[in-house]
């Protein structure tokens, strides 16, 4: 069921970047991306290449917590 975890991983990651930055402009300077790429994470359209998650795996204390929660 890809579309499944596709749904899962997208409300995980919002999750996870509401809980690790205290604004759009702080996750979209951590990340090198655009502020409307942040606000797409935030809204559950869009989420990160793969080279992001890697950085957020290495970097946020909640990762483990949040995604893996699904």
């Amino acid at each position: 069921m890809p579309a499944r975890r596709r749904d899962e991983f997208l409300t995980s990651w919002s999750r996870l970047m509401i809980a690790s930055f205290g604004s759009v402009s702080e996750c979209a300077e951590w990340a090198g991306v655009s502020e409307p790429c942040v606000r797409n994470w935030l809204e559950g359209f869009h989420r990160p290449c793969g080279d992001i998650v890697a950085q957020a795996a290495l970097t946020l204390p909640d990762f483990a917590r949040i995604i893996g929660e699904g």
